[in-house]
């Protein structure tokens, strides 16, 4: 439970050799090179940006048409996965570079004939769209011409114009060559006198006539196009199997996409060093514990290199490297989502895990659940090869699992079951009924729970106060320490015992409690302005005691613990023992019954009530929690050239952050 000590290095080496520097740094996984100038990134240009440019497109363009395939033939899409590799792996990708580059130009020829052939595609299906309205006529389009004295006209007559035609008071000759609700393909003759008459009523009457001309009928042209449809899709299957082909090739074309990534990497921050005709100065963080090795590392690589490292003081900038065990690394999670703590701040992530389990496990409080948490969440989080924020989130909803276990036997629930009781293991429940079990205060019956739920906030609350001293006590601030943590400790370990007195549960400390929250008031509010002069020191002092109110109303916050796992009781409860279990007396279609009542509503229930865990759970240790001592703004230790998009390092880095 630590924030790692930094230190700053300062390189100075010959301009040659940089590469073979940055080589030796790279591979510590423990520099955080600092860039001395403001990189423009949009401007920013080298070989490697237009290589992984063009890689980085072909990726794109293999997923998604390999998607689309796959989709076509109702196969589940490519799931991309992050690949572990070796250190020595990842620094040879580039010698795959020559066979990438062969899928590159195979891929950039296959978009070209892909764009022409879509677009031919898209030509006939466009051209024969055209012909189907009329594919019902018998004749060919050039018989349909206009003879000497008559007048032809052929086309889709809407069903309005059917029924009027034969008002129409011209001589006609109508063929109806197909009839459908909402019209028919008519073929219209009339004497060229009445020509006026009757295009005025075919315009009125909404007639589609057919302008298209050929020596062939639709029905004939139709059928050509379609062949010439059957040809162009032979043509785009093939493309489209090399597309799958090629797409066996994306691992490494990823791989090689990241070491691309390094390698600009590498040139943005030879473009940020402070450079001479000869040299340059790199400047980076290194955790003290891996000064010796750094500096080994760049001595092994060159002896034409000047190295030097001072510890960065705690009042100073360095970024957060922090240092805890495989369980508490996990709710880091939690806090970076807040903001990652300062350098010079003290680690709170372990209080803040003990915490935030208690309260998660309080909420869900089911034996049921709690398996569920923990066993599907170890198993989900294996699947996770690489050290993200989600795998970690997923540990902390397994780790909230086993709490939830605990707590669930205490309450005596699996899947709102009484099972302990009914297997003779419990007599009954250990913790409070959370609606009938209540206790008496100043005359008001309060639920037990409640209370519970309140005093674990207090006992939080107190906890913040006491990291709050314990930094000022580290930072040399003693009577900050005192009169700004451990005097309002007293005072809500006060408040505390006060309230256990009015309830009868130790009656004998009624005294005490009073003399510690009086005394703790008045020294809070005498102590609050010593740092002001005159006038200040009073309102100072009073807005110490107005204070009080804040805290009373953040422990009030913690009520919100009881809500939530009443309301998730209540539904598990509900679920099995009022739904589930009266069904499966009836039969083997009520056994069907009760087991899918109890899948659909326990899964909705945890799915909810693990939602709102998290959220209300995490809302507590921001405000309540954090915002009596943690500062935040810190910026994550990030070692040169380990953070990639496509691939992870499998050998246990040397430094983690």
């Amino acid at each position: 439970m630590a924030i790692a000590e930094m230190s700053r290095m300062k390189l100075v080496g010959i301009k040659g050799e940089r590469n073979l520097i940055l080589s030796a740094l790279h591979k510590e996984c423990a520099v955080q090179i600092i860039s001395n100038a403001e990189v423009d990134i949009g401007a920013f240009d080298n070989e490697f940006v237009h290589k992984k440019d063009r890689l980085d497109f072909a990726c794109q363009f293999l997923t998604a048409n390999t998607n689309r395939v796959l989709k076509d033939r109702g196969e589940k899409p490519l799931k991309e996965v992050l690949s572990p590799i070796t250190y020595d792996g990842f620094i040879n990708a580039l010698s795959i570079e020559a066979d990438i580059l062969a899928v590159l130009d195979r891929v950039d020829q296959i978009n070209q004939e892909l764009s022409v052939k879509t677009g031919e595609l898209n030509a006939l299906k466009a051209e024969m769209s055209s012909y189907k309205p009329f594919i019902d006529l018998p004749v060919k389009l050039n018989d349909l011409n206009n003879t000497l004295s008559t007048r032809i006209y052929f086309g889709f007559l809407p069903k309005n114009g059917v029924e009027e035609i034969q008002n129409l008071e011209v001589p006609l000759f109508v063929e109806y060559h197909s009839m459908q609700p909402s019209g028919a393909l008519a073929t219209i003759i009339c004497h060229k006198n009445d020509e006026e008459a009757v295009s005025q009523f075919l315009s009125i009457a909404g007639f589609n006539r057919c302008t298209l001309k050929g020596d062939f009928s639709p029905q004939e042209k139709c059928n050509s196009l379609l062949e010439q449809i059957g040809l162009v899709n032979k043509e785009l299957s093939v493309l489209d199997e090399e597309i799958l082909k090629l797409s066996k090739n994306l691992e490494r074309m990823y791989i090689l996409s990241d070491r691309y990534s390094f390698e600009i990497e590498k040139a943005k921050n030879k473009q940020g060093f402070v450079n001479t005709d000869a040299t340059f100065l790199l400047e980076a963080f290194v955790p003290t514990e891996a000064v010796e090795r750094v500096q080994a590392a760049v001595k092994k690589a060159t002896d034409t290199v000047f190295v030097e490292f001072s510890v960065v003081p705690r009042s100073e900038f360095a970024p957060t490297l922090m240092k805890n065990g495989k369980v508490t690394k996990q709710f880091e999670f939690v806090t970076n989502l807040f903001s990652p703590p300062a350098y010079g701040e003290v680690d709170h992530n372990f209080v803040m895990m003990i915490f935030f389990n208690i309260f998660m496990g309080f909420i869900m409080a089911d034996m049921g659940y709690g398996l569920l948490m923990a066993v599907g969440g170890a198993l989900f989080a294996k699947t996770i090869g690489r050290d993200t924020g989600f795998r970690r989130l997923v540990y902390v909803i397994a780790i909230g699992g086993v709490f939830t276990f605990i707590f669930g036997a205490l309450f005596d629930s699996f899947f709102g079951y009484q099972l302990l009781t009914k297997l003779g293991i419990l007599s009954g429940p250990i913790m409070p009924d959370a609606i009938h079990d209540k206790m008496t205060m100043a005359g008001i019956s309060v639920p037990t729970l409640l209370l519970i739920s309140l005093g674990m906030g207090v006992v939080q609350i107190m906890a913040s106060l006491l990291i709050k001293a314990y930094a000022s006590f580290k930072n040399g601030q003693i009577l900050d320490g005192i009169f700004d943590g451990i005097v309002w400790v007293i005072f809500l370990a006060g408040l505390m015992l006060l309230v256990l007195a009015m309830l009868g549960v130790m009656p004998s400390v009624q005294t005490a409690a009073i003399i510690m929250l009086v005394g703790s008031v008045v020294i809070g509010a005498l102590t609050a302005g010593r740092r002001e002069r005159g006038f200040g020191k009073f309102t100072k002092g009073f807005g110490a005691v107005w204070g009080i109110i804040n805290y009373l109303s953040d422990i009030l916050s913690y009520a919100r613990l009881y809500g939530l796992m009443l309301s998730g009781a209540q539904i598990a409860t509900i679920v099995t023992n009022e739904l589930a279990l009266p069904m499966a007396k009836n039969g083997v279609g009520g056994i069907i019954g009760c087991i899918a009542v109890l899948i659909v509503g326990h899964v909705f229930n945890l799915a909810m009530g693990v939602l709102g865990a998290y959220i209300h759970d995490s809302r507590l240790q921001y405000i309540e929690f954090y915002g009596r001592f943690f500062g935040g703004d810190g910026e994550l230790f990030t070692p040169f050239g380990t953070t990639f998009k496509h691939v992870y390092f499998n050998e246990p880095k040397k430094v983690k952050a």
